[in-house]
């Protein structure tokens, strides 16, 4: 049986699990910066991260990480897919990670190579701690980015979530407990609805099938969106090859497709802002590496197992798998 179960919050979970033990101690950001003049490139990096803040608050997304050790529950700091998918302005989160960007920049940092290989030795008056943070809200904007656009295009032709042709869903808990491990899994849901999920099985079960029948089951919308989504998530770089003669679910023939995210804003992933966190938290926090290297099991699970997996057994081409799976075994790798 076919099973389209992506679990897409899990980089969040574990980013966010980061943040409740490095800053539950950490002084306020704002009153370390007022206890001594702004250097101009802090002062620019400043400025960018209210930027940032202040879109984020707009769409009453901002996330709070100071009060992160005093939820009981993750799901309480998340937005739910319908409200991402009903923003009044849904380039807001596009806003926010330029600014963030614009951080990082003003900072010296490097956002197209790997985290410094002494993560200790950043700019004057900036702490480990503050690049958590950066990094943090980078994974969180990513996945909110990916939900939001796989929300909207999971809703058919009528352009209404809940309605009968709706391709795919992403379901959301009313209740999540942050000490059950297993439910971190089980925060946002990618999954094929019921009706589409049928005609899946059914394709999987005729022995006739041909494995570009289950790309015509989409339009060229929802299909991009899967790409461009696993972009954001993880960096893959995966195609849609041309097939001229079999029709899409718009009735329009399959041609090739790539990634259409714009690289001058989405400059790498979430995977790769993960990533950095857990280098730096590594620095300061050594006691994590375990906690950490549980919720990165989880990861490459869902990711690499689940996810790529099916989308290649779709006709989805992946152009870059060894590159991608590499990155997520050295992120659940205890060196």
């Amino acid at each position: 049986m076919v099973k389209f179960r992506t679990h897409l919050l899990v980089l969040l979970a574990m980013a966010s699990l980061v943040g409740i033990i490095i800053l539950a101690g950490c002084s306020n950001r704002d009153e370390r910066f007022e206890s001594a003049p702004l250097a101009p490139s802090l002062q620019e990096a400043d400025a960018a991260l209210h930027r940032a803040q202040a879109a984020m608050q707009r769409a009453n997304i901002d996330l709070e990480l100071s009060d992160i050790g005093t939820l009981g529950h993750l799901a309480t700091i998340l937005p739910s897919p319908l409200q991402l998918s009903t923003l009044e302005d849904p380039e807001v989160i596009q806003e926010a990670i330029r600014a963030m960007y614009e951080v990082l920049d003003a900072v010296g940092q490097q956002q197209v190579a790997q985290a410094p290989a002494n993560p200790a030795q950043t700019g004057p008056g900036v702490s480990e701690s503050d690049l958590v943070l950066v990094h943090i809200h980078f994974a969180y904007l990513y996945v909110l980015e990916a939900v939001r656009i796989t929300t909207i295009e999971g809703w058919g032709k009528d352009g209404e979530p809940n309605t009968n042709d709706d391709l795919c869903r992403i379901s959301f808990p009313e209740e999540f407990v942050l000490e059950d491990v297993k439910a971190l899994e089980e925060i946002y849901v990618f999954e094929l609805t019921e009706r589409s999920q049928a005609i899946f099985d059914a394709i999987e079960a005729n022995p006739n099938s041909r494995s570009e029948d289950y790309l015509k089951q989409f339009n060229q919308s929802q299909r991009q969106v899967i790409l461009d989504a696993l972009l954001l998530l993880l960096g893959s770089e995966v195609k849609v090859p041309a097939f001229p003669s079999v029709i899409g679910s718009d009735s329009k023939p399959i041609i090739e497709q790539t990634s259409s995210a714009d690289r001058g804003i989405y400059r790498q992933d979430a995977l790769f802002h993960l990533q950095d966190a857990r280098n730096i938290a590594r620095v300061i926090a050594p006691d994590l590496e375990e906690a950490l290297n549980d919720l990165s099991k989880i990861i490459v699970e869902t990711f690499a197992e689940d996810f790529l997996d099916q989308i290649s057994q779709w006709s989805f081409e992946v152009l870059n798998a060894q590159e991608v799976h590499s990155r997520l075994d050295k992120l659940v790798s205890k060196r």
